[in-house]
């Protein structure tokens, strides 16, 4: 039956040689892809291929290609020192391994009439045929290795910069999360501030309209101030007009007492209405002095006053620049959260293709984990099997044992019946040969005894 299929899969081989999907190399072209890698075959050698020609060369291509080296391949198959028997099939298993992974990689190369006779015993014509498929799929793999590399890269520069993005938007989320902590914690500041600036708002309002009242007031003042020392010149003036004239008339010649003592009397009328007036000047000038007093203390006041709008004026700038710091904080933090909003976005989009990404490894995943399940269990048949079948062997070969001990006891009998049978026919023979000569003295002692011709 193995033979059987061999000669199927070459037949199939030999009718696919005319719509292979690679060109077929001659020996020149195939050389330099086995000195690539690193083999020493010569053209005798595909020519006239062996077994260790066959191994070395399919094995190379299995290491460059698949990544399924010697090692792999016997680190796998030392299970077959897990099993009964082991001493019957040393071999087996690494060349059943060797095979699989062989005719995996022949069929991924478009050769799918790939048998073990073309390791243990290969054909030049099929040999050829299979390099050409090897060395198309080698070549395929060398022109597409830079691109391959560069898509690598690319993903993982993207990685890279997911990982930064990620990185940026815990960073930026963690420092609104500061900003909004640090404004909550300054919001009662804030609010007090506010209701300070208020109530300074509304005393300065207030000094304000009682310093426009004490300006007026203090200008009407200084209007009567100025009245009142001009009145004062004027008295003053008027009293030292009257002294003249008094020093004048005194130095004058009295002619007449009469005219003299009117002229003393008007002139003493004329001191009791000077003094009379120079008093009420003077009073006047005692409650201008009061009133002095009092806007010299209303200066002072309207001075604390200004210092007060001063410091007031300095908390409103302050407050104002911090405003000025609450909007720039304000404008960073939507700009944070644009960027967050950016950042998201390219995080969904990055997440989105890593899930996709993730979906197709996970498919992958479960499509080699189905498969490493299937090939498992078909091991674990196989296992079995071959347990059942080592057992009913033991048994077999004890029956055999048994058969043989049997066969030798019957093979024992038979002789010595055999011989025993020989000896009865000799003893057979015997007789019936001295019957026979005795019949033939009779018959011939009858025949001379009545004269009967008897031919002997």
């Amino acid at each position: 039956m193995a033979n059987a299929s061999t000669a199927a899969k070459q037949d199939g081989g030999a009718a696919q040689d005319a719509s292979s999907s690679f060109p077929l190399l001659n020996t020149a072209e195939i050389l330099p892809v086995l000195g690539e890698l690193g083999l020493t075959i010569s053209a005798e050698d595909i020519a006239k291929p062996t077994l260790a020609v066959t191994t070395k060369v399919f094995m190379a291509f299995l290491d460059s290609l698949s990544g399924s080296n010697q090692e792999w391949i016997e680190e796998r198959a030392k299970m077959v020192n897990q099993l009964d028997y082991r001493e019957i099939y040393p071999d087996g298993l690494y060349w059943r391994i060797f095979y699989r992974e062989l005719n995996e990689l022949l069929i991924a190369s478009q050769v799918r009439d790939f048998a073990f006779s073309d390791i243990a015993r290969p054909q030049t014509k099929r040999f050829k045929r299979q390099l050409s498929a090897l060395v198309n799929f080698w070549r395929f793999k060398q022109d597409r290795m830079t691109e391959f590399v560069e898509i690598a890269n690319e993903e993982i520069e993207r990685e890279t910069r997911r990982d930064n993005l990620l990185q940026q938007v815990e960073l930026k989320r963690a420092r609104i999360a500061e900003i909004k902590a640090q404004r909550e914690a300054e919001r009662e500041a804030v609010l007090a501030l506010r209701a300070q600036n208020q109530a300074g708002k509304d005393v300065l309002m207030q000094l304000k309209l009682e310093q426009k009242k004490l300006m007026d007031r203090m200008e009407q003042l200084r209007k009567e101030k100025q009245e009142l020392l001009q009145r004062q010149t004027d008295l003053h003036y008027q009293i030292q007009l009257a002294i003249t004239d008094i020093r004048k008339l005194s130095g004058r010649t009295v002619t007449s007492p009469k005219k003299l003592k009117g002229s003393l009397d008007q002139m003493h009328e004329q001191l009791v209405s000077a003094k009379k007036d120079m008093a009420a000047d003077e009073q006047t000038a005692r409650a201008l002095e009061s009133k002095r007093d009092v806007l010299m203390g209303l200066e002072s006041e309207l001075k604390a006053c200004i210092t007060l709008l001063e410091s007031l004026e300095v908390e409103k700038n302050r407050i104002a620049k911090e405003r000025n710091m609450r909007d720039k904080v304000q404008e960073a933090i939507e700009q944070c959260q644009t960027d967050i909003r950016d950042a998201d976005t390219v995080a969904s989009q990055v997440t989105r293709q890593i899930s996709s990404a993730s979906d197709r490894q996970q498919r992958l995943k479960k499509a080699y984990d189905d498969k490493r399940a299937a090939y498992k269990a078909k091991m674990e048949s196989t296992n079995a099997a071959l347990l059942d079948l080592n057992r009913r062997k033991a048994e077999m070969m004890e029956k055999a044992k048994a058969k043989n001990r049997e066969t030798a006891a019957l093979e024992a009998e038979f002789d010595r019946l055999q011989e025993e049978y020989q000896a009865f026919c000799n003893e057979r023979m015997q007789e019936r040969n001295s019957i026979c000569a005795l019949a033939e003295f009779y018959m011939v002692s009858i025949a001379r005894a009545r004269h009967i011709d008897f031919d002997e």
